[in-house]
């Protein structure tokens, strides 16, 4: 069931969940797919003796992930747009990013607070980077950059940092 590295791919039709809502009777009942064709397949990760099923997050999802980790690399810069020195912002950058992180696990992992709270460091790790490689894939980053380029192209850099994060 899991390869050498301690994964497993699921097949599509296992890891389809169908959200079935009440529908009034002049509404017409559409399925939603949680996973999507076009969704990464699932990673299945064994940590101990528990298996995660680990999963890419829905484009609303990865936008709420991205807002958040953006808020924590805000942290790094004065509000003139300059570089703050580590002791300033290391406390905060940590908060913020773990609330990236905890966003992260909750919405590709399934987990509860509960359960992340209760979580092992190294098994937080793992699963982060597990669903970093699913969320923020070579497809995904190439993207970014992308879209990123033209919008320099169109605007031009509105900070330093900015431009020089492009490349």
């Amino acid at each position: 069931m899991l390869d050498p590295t301690g994964h497993s791919r699921t097949p599509l039709m296992e890891s389809l969940t169908v959200h079935r809502p009440t529908f009034l009777p002049h509404q017409t009942p559409t399925l939603h797919l949680r996973m999507h064709p076009c969704f990464a397949p699932p990673t299945r990760l064994l940590i101990g003796p528990r298996e995660f099923e680990v999963r890419e997050l829905a484009w609303p999802e990865a936008l709420e992930f991205f807002r958040r980790l953006a808020a924590a690399t805000t942290v790094l810069l004065t509000p003139e747009g300059k570089p703050r020195p580590s002791s300033d912002f290391l406390p905060e950058l940590i908060t913020e990013a773990g609330t990236a992180v905890s966003y992260l696990l909750q919405h590709s992992v399934g987990l509860g607070a509960d359960e992340l709270q209760s979580l092992p460091g190294t098994a937080a790790v793992r699963l982060t980077r597990t669903a970093l490689e699913l969320t923020l894939n070579e497809e995904v980053v190439a993207a970014g950059k992308a879209v990123a380029e033209r919008l320099r192209q169109a605007f031009g850099p509105t900070t330093p940092s900015l431009s020089s994060s492009i490349t």
